[in-house]
C-alpha cells in the first residue's frame, strides 16, 4: 500500500504547502503546488445573487475526519484537540514547509516535512463508523484519494 501512497503523493514532493486553513473543528486544508483561481456560477441566497470565488492548489489536501498531532523536530506543538489558538501556532509553522515523505503505518499517516515538521493522522475515537475517511488529496486530474479509519486507501473522480 505504501507503493500506491507514494504514487498519489509522488508530484507533491519538495513542493511547500501554503494557504493552510482550520475548518470546523480539527480539520485542517493545505494548498500545494501553482495557485487556481476558481469562480462558481451565480446563484441565490436570501434573495441576493451571489458567486464564490476562492484559490485552490493544483493539490489540495484535507485532513477530515480523524484524530492528528504535529511536532516540529519531535517536539509536539499541536493536536486535533487543541484550542484553537494553539492549532494556529501549528498550521503558522507548517506554512511553507514542503512535503518530503508520506507513509502510511497500518491505520496512521506520517506526512513528514522538510523543516522538521511531521503531521500524524490516526483513526479518532470520536466516530463511531470505524470506515470513516481520514483524509482526501484532491489531484490535478480532477481525481480524489483518499484514506480511511480501516486503513483503506482508494481513488475516484472528485465529482468536479
Amino acid at each position: 500500500m505504501n507503493s500506491n501512497i507514494k504514487k498519489s503523493f509522488s508530484q507533491l514532493y519538495k513542493k511547500p504547502c501554503w494557504n493552510i486553513q482550520q475548518g470546523i473543528g480539527s480539520f485542517i486544508t493545505f494548498e500545494f503546488g501553482q495557485p487556481i483561481l476558481y469562480i462558481g456560477k451565480i446563484y441565490k441566497s436570501r434573495n441576493k445573487s451571489k458567486r464564490l470565488a476562492y484559490v485552490h492548489g493544483e493539490w489540495h489536501l484535507w485532513i477530515y475526519c480523524c484524530d492528528w498531532k504535529y511536532f516540529r523536530d519531535n517536539q509536539l506543538v499541536a493536536h486535533s484537540e487543541s484550542s484553537r489558538r494553539e492549532i494556529k501556532k501549528a498550521i503558522s509553522d507548517l506554512n511553507g514547509q514542503a512535503l518530503l515523505d508520506v507513509s502510511l503505518i497500518e491505520k496512521n499517516t506520517v506526512f513528514q516535512f522538510d523543516l522538521g515538521g511531521k503531521l500524524e493522522t490516526y483513526p479518532s475515537n470520536m466516530y463511531d463508523d470505524k470506515g470513516v475517511t481520514q483524509w482526501y488529496l484532491y489531484l490535478p486530474n480532477k481525481k480524489v484519494v483518499s484514506f480511511n479509519a480501516n486503513g483503506k486507501l482508494a481513488q475516484e473522480s472528485s465529482g468536479e
